[in-house]
């Protein structure tokens, strides 16, 4: 059997090749987003082994007499609880343990079952072999996934189904039949029947029918095995009297299309391969993504020296800022230009002034009267008399302020008494409710 006549030979780089393996040749479709929805082409297997080699986004449907189909709906409302309950519920049902399986958990939720799970279940050695080189696979592809999963999905997204009704998909390939079974969005369950047995489907759909009361049901005929012939046929079995049958548009390329455009959709992929992380395009995306976190990291890093080097930039501006400022009131206060900057230069102003003037100091501290200075502040501080001006000399206080009363001012004459001080304090009040002094304190028996 030759590959159809109307296949194209480019398609882009970020479309996903779906590869049909149950005919010969295969049948092969890519399918990618455009505005709008998808676009997909068909093509030759000659050319997908000469555009993607290794299998890079290329996807291929694994049979589901090698899967088990389990629709699992744990006590749980949400699907990240449901995922920790449902292996252990899948194990009681399946031949072997879940541990030598490879699972993909597609979330099926339904009215009655919020979180509720469609697990495909495939044995090690049945995805092993698969996965050996064959003249089925044409190229080794990036992903596996159940082709029940790829069918019923293309389905519900080319006809919307309405409310719960019972939906079944025939995928009649050229081997084996493939029947999906479910209610609405919801697929529930697949059986594979012997090829050309219409008489099986019948009763499979009876069997359906009395589980969930329902006499209708809306039946798809897909694979290269499905055509005019067999809708006649199938219209015309007594058993499916009651149902609408219909052939999908291009049957015999519906799965290859599924494949491709259940990948390109995004979602849940039902890949069965994603837990080996052996492929190549796996390995290389992975080798990128580290890459960009590291890139990332790096270009973070740079910004951080960055803005660590301008604020020590800043700061070290700010501080030969201060620096400079010191300095000038370090020359300021010594009267001259000094050798030095900062510190050493405040240091160098501290002793010019010291030397001008100790001598003052030392002679003013020798003055007996500057002794007296200090017990007629006390007085007034504890008066909460009001020193306005003090000036002192070799031979009297003068001072002048305000005081509460006049009773004040007397304290305060009667303090410089006590230190042998003759006091001439004149006073008047003022507006303000004070009484303002001015005068001189001399040693007693000195003249003015």
């Amino acid at each position: 059997m030759s590959a159809p006549a109307n296949t194209k030979t480019y398609f882009p780089r970020r479309a996903w090749v779906g590869i049909d393996t149950t005919q010969t040749p295969p049948r092969v479709v890519a399918a990618w987003r455009v505005p709008g929805g998808l676009r997909r082409v068909e093509v030759a297997p000659a050319v997908l082994r000469e555009r993607r080699p290794d299998g890079t986004r290329c996807v291929a449907g694994l049979p589901m007499s090698r899967v088990f189909c389990e629709y699992v709906a744990p006590p749980a409302r949400a699907c990240r609880q449901a995922r920790r309950l449902a292996p252990g519920m899948l194990d009681l049902r399946l031949p072997l343990p879940v541990e030598r399986c490879a699972i993909a958990w597609i979330p099926s939720p339904s009215p009655d079952a919020p979180a509720a799970l469609l697990a495909f279940a495939v044995p090690h050695e049945a995805l092993g072999q698969a996965l050996q080189p064959g003249p089925a696979r044409t190229v080794d592809t990036e992903r596996i996934v159940p082709v029940a999963h790829a069918l019923w999905r293309r389905w519900a997204r080319l006809e919307p189904p309405d409310g719960a009704a019972l939906r079944l998909l025939l995928h009649a390939g050229s081997d084996a039949w493939t029947l999906l079974i479910g209610r609405g969005a919801v697929l529930q369950s697949s059986l594979t029947l012997p090829g050309g047995d219409l008489a099986a489907l019948a009763r499979n759909l009876e069997v359906f029918r009395q589980r969930w009361s329902d006499r209708g049901g809306h039946l798809l005929l897909c694979g290269p095995g499905a055509d005019e012939s067999l809708l006649r046929q199938a219209r015309n079995t007594p058993l499916l009297t009651g149902a609408t049958i219909e052939l999908a548009p291009e049957p015999a390329a519906y799965l290859a299309t599924a494949l491709a455009e259940t990948a390109a959709d995004g979602g849940a992929t039902g890949d069965l391969r994603e837990g080996f992380r052996d492929h190549p395009a796996w390995l290389r995306r992975q080798r990128r993504a580290a890459l960009v976190q590291t890139a990332i990291l790096l270009s973070a890093s740079v910004l951080l020296v960055a803005a660590h080097l301008a604020l020590l930039h800043r700061a070290s501006r700010g501080v030969a800022a201060a620096d400079a400022a010191l300095t000038r009131q370090a020359v300021r206060l010594a009267g001259r230009t000094l050798p030095a900057r900062g510190a050493a230069a405040v240091e160098l102003a501290r002793n010019e002034l010291d030397t001008r003037l100790n001598p003052v100091v030392e002679a003013f501290a020798d003055d007996p009267l500057v002794g007296k200075v200090d017990a007629l502040l006390r007085v007034a501080a504890l008066r909460t008399i009001r020193i306005a001006s003090l000036a002192v000399d070799d031979r009297r206080i003068e001072l002048a302020g305000s005081a509460a009363s006049e009773a004040d001012i007397a304290v305060l004459r009667e303090a410089g008494r006590r230190e042998h001080l003759a006091a001439a304090l004149e006073s008047e009040s003022t507006t303000d409710g004070r009484v303002h002094f001015e005068g001189t304190f001399m040693h007693e028996g000195v003249r003015p």
